[in-house]
């Protein structure tokens, strides 16, 4: 019992945030989202993105940034 009492589950969220010149355009949940809010624009698709690995992706006037926040429940 005493040992289920310092177990704690943590929640990892993942979540994408789109700059465009520095000022916030968009947070969403799925890297599949914002690219295809991106469309239309000159940004990487998602089938380029979703091969790397990165925290921050830069392309012309665009950021792309990964947040990552833990919750433990």
């Amino acid at each position: 019992m005493q040992i289920l009492r310092h177990l704690f589950v943590y929640l990892s969220m993942k979540y994408y945030v789109i700059l465009e010149n520095s000022k916030v355009r968009g947070i969403f949940g799925s890297l599949k989202r914002a690219c295809d809010t991106m469309k239309g624009k000159k940004f990487p698709s998602y089938w380029t993105l979703v091969r790397k690995d990165f925290d921050r992706f830069d392309y012309g006037n665009y950021s792309l940034q990964v947040v990552r926040s833990e919750k433990r429940i």
